[in-house]
Order: structure tokens, then sequence, then C-alpha cells
């Protein structure tokens, strides 16, 4: 099976569901064992302490930050 045709068919078995929740959101779902978080599964890129920064400060300011990708574990 070439490339294309293998990434075209298991992307059809992906669900996406898209939604916006806020940083509160975020931190209730670590805080309450909801959510699990796992470094290795990260991109190799990592961010600086002034980009760090720059995040925190957005959130404070209530300024849009990108989106963030998430995976659900079903046997839970």
């Amino acid at each position: 099976m070439a490339l294309q045709e293998e990434i075209t068919a298991r992307a059809s078995k992906i669900y996406r569901e898209s939604y916006q929740m806020s940083i509160g959101e975020l931190i209730n779902l670590y805080r309450d064992g909801e959510m699990d978080i796992h470094p290795e599964f990260q991109r190799v890129f990592r961010w600086n302490e002034y980009q760090k920064t720059k995040l925190i400060e957005s959130i404070m300011l209530n300024i849009p930050i990108p989106s963030i990708f998430v995976s659900q574990n079903d046997d839970q």
C-alpha cells in the first residue's frame, strides 16, 4: 500500500472534536486526575524561559493562545 493510501485509510479512523476550554478548566482536569500528561509524547522542541514567560503573560492578559491537541484513552 502506498504511503498516501495508508495515511488516508488511517485518518478516517480518527475521531476529531474541537471545542474551546479555559485554562481554569484544564487546570481542574489535571488537578482532579482526569488529565495525565506524558512528556515522552511531546515534540523535541522546548520553549525557552522567555517564551514561557510570554505565554503566562498572554494568559494573564486574556490574549488567545494557540490550540493544544489531546488524545483520549478509552481504557479508563
